[in-house]
């Protein structure tokens, strides 16, 4: 509400709660609103196919874009354009192989594609009365949605004719859409449209101090980006939050803006997300509510002028405009696109891993399903397989044998095309660092240590800093091959990479050219400001420069901090709560103590999982992980805890002198899901075979814990840390502050 209208409602409130009136604030006077606002959520259903997508009064969605528009149409066009997902256009194709009647049921029984399915009925002439009794929507918006439909129907059928192209920007229809209906390529219709001096205006909403801008395609009420002083960089913050690409990134858009601006820069962020930091009118000189889009971006580039524009705060939403911002002729600050592409490119990486002497898990990329059977036995299973360009791990799972790897390719990568990419699976410890790089040197202030084992999504593990079980010469290594490879590709500003540690060799698991999820995490542990240490970086400035504005050398900290994964798994029904390649976390928890054990257990309190609490735990896991049962049972018997367990791990445990209850899995009773239900288990530990099988009894018993707020722990790994927890009960507090570096 602060940002459609303007108005600081939080800012004022807080004044007038000291005892400030309005009038001395002068805030006494409503903002004009000359304008529409669209705001619609984003929900996590893209990569949750699985779980159950129907809207009621249980809250789902993860995220929400804003747009901003001379009408309702425009508004409502932008900001379906700037969810990012699946459907970024109102009349979207794959909702024309939809039947009437699934339309109609969809209309009046909602999910997240209601907006699309009453878009597409009434595009086939479906009756607008019938529309409003079916959705119990006003009978304007239906109107509205009306006659985008018709044009969209008139367009299509007859031809969009140049005459008609202003009006069909001003009714908010993209370029991608236009095209279409032209027969043209996005880029080819562009041009047309500039051509015709086709362009939008800019508008802006300033009841507050600093006015939001917009761009609009109505003529009314334009104005244009006056210049500076200053050289000018554009910063692209990274849209929506959603599963694979959070609140982290914003994060880094606002260090990255504030930092710019300490070094005498215009910033100018574009974003969509109201929700954010980036999104104050304050943090930055000049804030675009805009769509990520190339269309939208090239347009606030074309009214600002930059001397150049940061594309790697903003995750892979923003790094994936590098490309067409650097062929239209804008200069991209930092790591330079030709070498972004090199390392997101996977044969052009792997031959770079080669040529420096990195070790890389053996893989290939296969472009159908005989060379993915025929690849998979070569690398010998199990195997990681992966769509190319996902976010947050969409569609990766370890296939464990053949038959999971037909099912994979019959249930999921038909619909996602080629090629896929396949992985030699190592088991090992993963590790990850962040580094801030000028090309040259790359700084690493320390790495972060996995708790869980490879193949558990990065997003979704424990990760501890510093490390505590990695020997000096790894760590040096890592080190090592994290200059190398920043030097390589000319780094300059923020690199991550996740390594592996496995049968005493280090692996390069992957790369990211850009800012990660951990940025926030590290720079809070470690006292350093990496996101403003990389923007100065990106300008140009060297590492030793930067490092030397630090009042002491900087040394890992004493007090040890771990990052804790946040899951959202009762309100997704439907949804396993098994952990995998595929990242389902959708925030995160942060724990700092002076050991790892009195930080963990801050952090495990942090999500909910509390260690006093902890009296019956109910066992039950896969052959793979039954040695290291006996010793995990006889800790939780030392703890006093009841154990109840499966037949086979029950059998297991008896035969190594450890008794416990037994409870069969569903087919017999007492079953499992009974005694979740009648709440006589206080923690579950379930580990369960590689892949992605269904697992019925396995897939019931972790959805109902969700459910009933038990915590479920589905690696051992991560159980094992709690034990730790659990064993060690001297408590105490530490100033976040004591060890934070001094920066000048």
């Amino acid at each position: 509400a602060s940002k459609a209208t303007g108005y600081p409602i939080a800012r004022v409130a807080a004044a007038v709660s000291l005892g400030l009136t309005l009038a001395e604030l002068g805030m006494e006077q409503a903002p004009a609103i000359d304008y529409v606002v669209a705001k619609i959520p984003r929900w996590p259903f893209d990569k949750f196919t699985d779980a159950n997508r129907t809207l009621g009064t249980q809250m789902k969605a993860v995220g929400e874009v804003m747009a901003l528009g001379s009408t309702w149409q425009e508004a409502l066009q932008k900001a379906v354009r700037s969810l990012e997902g699946p459907n970024t256009q109102l009349f979207h194709g794959r909702f024309r192989q939809w039947r009437t009647d699934a339309l109609l049921k969809n209309m009046k029984e909602p999910d997240d594609q209601r907006l699309f399915t009453l878009a597409e009925y009434l595009r086939r002439g479906g009756s607008c009365h019938t529309a409003a009794e079916q959705t119990g929507m006003h009978a304007w918006f239906i109107d509205q949605l009306w006659q985008l439909a018709d044009a969209c129907s008139r367009w299509e059928s007859q031809g969009l004719r140049p005459a008609e192209v202003q009006q069909a920007k001003a009714m908010g229809f993209s370029d991608a859409s236009l095209a279409s209906l032209s027969g043209l390529e996005e880029e080819h219709f562009r041009a047309m449209r500039w051509e015709l001096g086709i362009r939008p205006g800019l508008r802006w909403v300033s009841g507050g101090r600093e006015p939001y801008r917009f761009l609009s395609y109505h003529r009314t009420q334009t104005g244009e980006a006056a210049p500076t002083s200053n050289p000018t960089a554009v910063v692209l913050g990274s849209g929506p939050i959603r599963i694979g690409q959070g609140v982290e990134f914003d994060y880094c858009t606002v260090h990255a803006s504030w930092a710019l601006r300490a070094e005498q820069w215009t910033s100018v962020i574009v974003n969509n997300n109201p929700e954010t930091v980036s999104t104050d009118s304050t943090t930055s000189d000049r804030l675009y509510f805009e769509p990520l889009t190339e269309e939208d971006v090239l347009e606030v580039c074309y009214l600002e002028q930059p001397d150049g524009v940061v594309t790697q705060f903003g995750g892979q939403t923003a790094i994936g405009l590098a490309e067409p911002l650097k062929r239209a002729g804008y200069h991209i600050l930092g790591t330079a696109w030709e070498d972004t592409a090199g390392m997101e490119d996977r044969r052009r990486f792997d031959d770079a891993m080669e040529t420096l002497g990195l070790k890389r898990p053996r893989g290939v990329t296969v472009s159908d399903a005989e060379a993915a059977r025929q690849a998979a036995a070569a690398l010998e299973y199990p195997v990681v397989v992966r769509p190319s360009y996902v976010l947050g791990g969409q569609g990766m799972q370890v296939i464990a044998d053949e038959g999971q790897l037909l099912q994979y390719l019959a249930a999921f990568h038909s619909d996602k095309g080629w090629p896929l990419l396949l992985d030699q699976y190592l088991p090992g410890k993963e590790l990850e660092v962040d580094a801030v790089c000028d090309g040259y040197e790359a700084f690493v202030p320390g790495v972060m240590e996995h708790l869980e084992r490879a193949g558990v999504h990065s997003g979704d593990s424990s990760a501890v800093y510093p490390s505590q079980s990695v020997s000096a010469e790894l760590l040096q290594e890592i080190r090592r091959c994290t200059t190398t490879i920043a030097r390589h590709f000319n780094v300059r500003g923020l690199l991550n990479i996740q390594f592996v540690a496995f049968q005493d060799s280090l692996y390069v698991l992957e790369v990211n050219p850009r800012s990660s999820r951990t940025i926030p995490f590290l720079s809070k542990a470690s006292g350093l400001p990496m996101a403003a240490l990389a923007a100065k970086a990106v300008l140009g400035r060297p590492v030793s420069e930067l490092l030397s504005g630090l009042r002491w050398q900087f040394n890992e900290p004493a007090q040890v901090s771990v990052k804790m994964p946040v899951f959202s798994f009762a309100k997704l029904e439907e949804l396993d709560t098994t952990l995998g390649p595929e990242m389902k976390s959708t925030g995160e928890a942060m724990g700092m103590g002076p050991t790892l054990n009195k930080a963990l257990y801050k952090g495990f309190s942090a999500i909910g999982i509390e260690s006093q609490s902890i009296g019956r735990v109910l066992l039950t896991v896969a052959d793979r992980d039954k040695e290291q049962l006996p010793a995990l049972a006889r800790i939780l018997r030392q703890l006093d805890c009841h154990l109840t367990a499966t037949q086979g791990t029950a059998s297991y445990l008896e035969q190594h002198g450890i008794p416990c209850s037994v409870v069969e899995k569903l087919h017999v009773g007492p079953t499992i899901l009974e005694l979740l239900a009648s709440q006589n288990v206080d923690l579950v530990i379930n580990t369960f075979t590689l892949g992605k099988q269904k697992q019925r009894d396995g897939f019931r018993m972790r959805r109902t814990a969700a459910e009933r707020g038990i915590p479920c722990f589905t690696n051992l790994e991560t159980a094992w840390a709690f034990l730790d927890v659990l064993l060690d009960r001297d408590l105490g507090l530490q100033s976040l502050q004591k060890e934070a570096v001094q920066w000048n």
